[in-house]
């Protein structure tokens, strides 16, 4: 029954009445009601923690409960806050906070209310935050449950398990299932069937649901009660609370965003109500401003395929929350696998935002600073748990591959890493439990992650997040910059970072910004350039010439040898790049060759040009010289195609200097090598002009893409290799 919408029955008045506590008609009443009755409860009694009558049974400590009216095992914040003489006008904020999401659940299911104060249900109280677990339980006792009613300690379950004698006929349970540590869920599974067996309310506190509680136990649960967000009279009711005064809470867009981290740094007695309320909503504003000034998704640059992927799920997501399609039908997990600094954080942020999601961040770091194994898990948990209380959301998990496979664990930290990864398991399982919520994770090794947690219905969709572009490093570039330097062209700022990630470009704009304020002028490309290359120079003329001329090499070589597409050139400090996208081909004698004369052709177009090659088409194992002279040992030693005919010796990948086991093969690879090297001559010759107009073009822009590549090379005719046999004939030329 929505109470917002209509009075209480008869028996729900009833129910009411059962708690001292009145009737309730307007939204936000029965909160008031429970915040009252709390206040009652603080004015009767000494805030001292031996006085305290009613709370759950919280496990967790060898000592024993002596009696139904005692405290059994609190943390020693909850004991601090209680210790603290206040006044009796205001509540502390925890204690507040519980009563107004309890009130609220319970307003809006009534006939759990009434159950509880009329029969004997098993509920189910799922917590927003795991640290509201204390003050919920005080007050599920205080407000929920019947005024005369003795909540039993866990010191009389254990007695009552050992010699079943008579129990009082108002008497509850509550039970705290939030912990994951195995004595505490030991504890639990021995005491929730005895409190079953005695034919009263029993309550279990949990952050995520059913799940939380034993097997066994979760067909018994009547009824779950969940706070159902932020109100504009909830934060009436919370600010009289706090402050002790009344105030009136305008319904704002903001309130509903609202979290318990926001009202925790906002509110406050010494405060008061209108400063308060004040620092709310700034607190909260300035937060979703943060997400406001997010760029869609759809805007970034540099995503690729995880930006198509991502869409996708947006789309979807408002499908499901239209109606029109059911949570089953959706990708609900995508793991998001690249080096450092590829922006892996800042797409789920991105993500959220377009989607119109609330983020929750997390990591398992973050989860094991909170105390040893129980502890872990029990943040685990109560992540998860927010993320559903705030259902539809995104959960973003960042350094997954952290939670390791248990496979490769060593024996001293098997256990606790077992339990770690079984833990984010059973979050990850059940599509009904996890409604609503969308888990990224990131990593920077996806293969150090348990397969487990890869499998489908899990995280079980995978995207690559490259290094990007220089094109897509200047697209981050502009979305770093927002509304500065408007009209400049950042290719060659793109140019200078290549190799860079977003992380980098954000720290170089940071950087530039530094420069400029510095100088107390705004910002310049220069600015840009000085925090991208950090002292380093700029090459030189001479230099820019040798690159643009040997990427134009490659480039016209890939065109004449009908080797595939294209995509750019480009120049930059650390030497040039061309980007090809090949055709997919078997490979033959004459694929092979075409592509040795390809990768040879920007060497040769520097020696037909400046009378010798540099050193730039070799050094590292990604060099040109290193991938033809891996095409051509494969050639004679793994695919059959060299001159020693249909031989395997090695294969190259498992074992590169397998050419090196003998004189024969690796003499046969470097006259392959010298053959491709004349060919490539050969061609860069007869298309020199074109060659020439490219390099040119290039060094002015320093970024060429397909278009301009083709625009400015012209008509370039296919080219035919002579077979090795036929180089070594003076007399003869033929094609192989």
């Amino acid at each position: 029954m929505n109470m917002m919408a209509c009075s209480p029955s008869t028996a729900d008045m009833d129910a009411a009445s059962r708690i001292s506590l009145g009737d309730w008609s307007a939204p936000g009443d029965l909160a008031r009601l429970f915040v009252q009755r709390m206040l009652e409860e603080q004015s009767s009694e000494e805030t001292s923690i031996a006085d305290l009558s009613k709370t759950a049974a919280f496990y967790g400590d060898d000592g024993e409960d002596d009696a139904d009216t005692t405290v059994s095992h609190l943390d020693p914040a909850f004991e601090d806050r209680l210790d603290v003489e206040r006044s009796p006008a205001v509540l502390g904020v925890d204690s507040a906070i519980a009563a107004i999401v309890l009130g609220d659940a319970l307003e809006r299911d009534v006939e759990t209310l009434y159950e509880l104060n009329h029969r004997t249900p098993t509920v189910v109280v799922n917590l927003p935050d795991v640290s509201l677990r204390s003050d919920v339980a005080n007050a599920l006792s205080v407000c929920a449950i019947a005024a005369e009613a003795t909540v039993l300690s866990v010191a009389t379950l254990r007695s009552l398990r050992a010699s079943p004698g008579k129990v009082p006929r108002r008497s509850a349970v509550i039970l705290d299932a939030t912990s994951r540590a195995k004595s505490d869920r030991a504890a639990l599974e021995d005491h929730a069937p005895t409190a079953l067996s005695l034919g009263i309310p029993v309550l279990f506190l949990c952050t995520g649901g059913r799940s939380d509680l034993p097997e066994t136990v979760r067909p018994r649960v009547d009824a779950t009660l969940k706070f159902g967000g932020w109100t504009a009279p909830l934060l009436a009711v919370l600010l009289l609370a706090v402050t002790g005064k009344e105030i009136e809470v305008p319904d704002e867009d903001w309130i509903g965003a609202t979290t318990l981290d926001d009202i925790r740094s906002s509110v406050s007695e010494r405060r008061g109500a209108a400063n308060s309320l004040h620092r709310l909503s700034k607190t909260v504003r300035d937060r979703l401003a943060r997400v406001d000034a997010l760029p869609a998704l759809g805007d970034l640059a540099g995503y690729g395929e995880a930006q198509e992927i991502g869409l996708a799920m947006i789309a979807d997501m408002a499908a499901y929350r239209a109606g029109r399609i059911e949570w089953t039908e959706l990708d609900r997990g995508l793991v998001l696998s690249g080096p450092p600094g590829t922006g892996k954080t800042f797409y789920a942020r991105a993500f959220s935002a377009s989607a119109g999601l609330p983020l929750i961040a997390t990591s398992l770091a973050h989860w094991q600073a909170q105390g040893h194994l129980g502890d872990c898990l029990a943040a685990m948990r109560a992540s998860f748990a927010e993320a559903k209380a705030q259902a539809p959301s995104v959960l973003f998990i960042d350094e997954l591959d952290s939670f390791g496979d248990r496979a490769s664990f060593d024996h001293a930290h098997k256990d606790y890493g077992t339990q770690v990864v079984n833990g984010l398991l059973e979050q990850l399982d059940g599509v009904s439990d996890r409604a609503g919520v969308i888990v990224l994770g990131a990593t920077n090794n996806i293969g150090r992650i348990d397969p487990a947690i890869l499998r489908p219905g899990r995280l079980d969709r995978i995207v690559e997040l490259r290094l990007p572009e220089p094109q897509e490093l200047a697209g981050i570039l502009r979305t770093c910059l927002g509304r500065e330097l408007p009209d400049i062209d950042l290719m060659p700022a793109a140019l200078a970072g290549r190799g860079g990630s977003g992380a980098s470009a954000a720290g170089w704009v940071r950087r530039a910004r530094g420069i400029a304020r510095r100088a107390e002028r705004d910002l310049t490309l220069d600015d840009l350039l000085a925090a991208i290359r950090e002292g380093r120079t700029a090459p030189s003329a001479e230099t820019l010439h040798r690159i643009a001329v040997h990427e134009a090499g490659h480039a016209a070589a890939a065109i004449a040898l009908d080797l595939g597409q294209v995509h750019a050139l480009s120049t930059s400090d650390f030497g040039g790049t061309t980007w090809l996208r090949p055709h997919r081909e078997v490979m033959t004698h004459e694929r092979a060759m075409k592509a040795i004369v390809q990768l040879l052709a920007g060497r040769a177009a520097e020696t037909v040009v400046f009378g010798s090659p540099s050193a730039g088409a070799g050094g590292s194992a990604s060099s040109d010289l290193a991938r033809a002279s891996h095409i051509a040992a494969s050639m004679e030693v793994s695919w059959g195609l060299g001159a020693s005919g249909p031989i395997w010796i090695a294969e190259i990948n498992a074992d590169p200097h397998a050419l090196l086991n003998s004189v024969a093969q690796a003499g046969s690879i470097t006259r392959l090598l010298r053959h491709a090297e004349a060919e490539a001559e050969r061609l860069v010759r007869r298309h020199m002009r074109a060659i020439n107009r490219c390099a040119e073009a290039l060094i002015v822009s320093g970024y060429l893409e397909a278009k301009d590549v083709l625009d400015t090379l012209g008509e370039i005719e296919r080219f035919g290799i002579t077979s090795q046999e036929c180089d070594e004939d003076a007399g003869r030329l033929c094609t192989a």
